[in-house]
């Protein structure tokens, strides 16, 4: 590669990585008055979960940007570097993942089998990952250019096995069961409302299922393309589907947990309260949640047939 080619994809890689974190960050700001109230409040393992991926996902990407623009300067950048922020990267993506399958499990919390399989799966997911992230590790795959000075793993095909492959053939796996799940849970609790006209869903389940739907469709997607670029594209963008995805990981896996928290807290004083003012993308509507019974708040993530609530409509 001739070094106007290295110095255009080092420059597009810096404006990516600089786009990605201020995408995240921003998104941050505008659902940080929804954390406080919703997190903060309640601190338990889902919310430090939250907390893990979205404090340190943005410090990753924050870190990704200083040492691009510090490359960028002529200045030496480590490249063990690489590996830390590859493997930083991984277990992100694995908190965000594995926050999700917790409300994919709860409609299925009955059934020990089915959660043996999904964690079984799951744990099968973060081998394959590992393990070709070590062999990447250990292979000296990353080669300095000294114009501008940047590192590159000379095998950028590593990331499309260490990713692509585990995550889309995982998520596949997981929105099929989900939907399965999902279905068995409608018909569950129809059966037991059936002869009740009164009795509606909870939007609990509502919001449960169309975010697990929207998350794995969205991942599904973006790690598709970023495998076809890592497949495809030159070595020196490997960084951008990195930075892309572990942002875009990091808010819809953001929302995704203040969403289901929402779902499950909000408590109107009657049916015509409106939510708080911000309303994001994917946000639960009002209509959605005005319907919460006044039985106070049931376990979040642990759905049964007895999580309904009163029609008002």
């Amino acid at each position: 590669m001739n070094a106007d080619s290295v110095a255009y994809a080092y420059h597009v890689t810096g404006a990516v990585q600089a786009a990605a974190a201020f995408l995240s960050i921003y998104d941050h700001f505008l659902t940080f008055d929804r954390e406080v109230s919703l997190m903060w409040t309640k601190i338990d393992a889902r919310a430090i979960m939250y907390f893990v991926y979205r404090y340190l996902g943005e410090a990753l990407l924050g870190a990704n940007l200083a040492a691009s623009v510090r490359s960028l300067g002529l200045l030496h950048v480590s490249p063990w570097y690489m590996y830390f922020q590859t493997w930083a990267s991984a277990l992100i993506i694995w908190v965000v993942q594995a926050r999700v399958q917790w409300v994919a499990l709860a409609f299925n919390n009955s059934d020990r089998k089915f959660i043996a399989g999904l964690v079984f799966l799951f744990f099968l997911e973060i081998l394959a990952t590992s393990i070709q992230l070590g062999l990447f590790s250990t292979s000296g795959a990353v080669s300095i250019s000294t114009m501008p000075p940047f590192c590159a793993a000379s095998q950028s095909k590593q990331y499309f096995f260490a990713f692509t492959i585990p995550i889309v053939t995982f998520n596949v796996f997981l929105l099929a069961v989900a939907l399965w799940a999902i279905l068995g849970y409608y018909r569950q609790v129809h059966r037991v409302l059936k002869e009740s006209a009164e009795w509606g869903i909870s939007p609990t389940i509502k919001v449960s299922s169309r975010e697990l739907i929207v998350y794995f469709i969205l991942t599904t997607i973006l790690w598709s393309i970023a495998g076809w670029i890592w497949i495809d594209k030159d070595v020196s963008l490997q960084q951008v589907p990195q930075s892309v995805c572990l942002a875009t990981m990091i808010i819809i896996g953001g929302r995704f947990a203040l969403n289901i928290r929402e779902a499950t807290t909000y408590q109107p004083e009657s049916p015509t309260d409106t939510l708080p003012s911000m309303s994001p993308i994917f946000r639960p509507q009002h209509s959605e949640l005005s319907t919460v019974s006044n039985t106070g708040e049931f376990e979040m993530d642990t759905f049964t047939p007895e999580h309904h609530v009163p029609s008002r409509t």
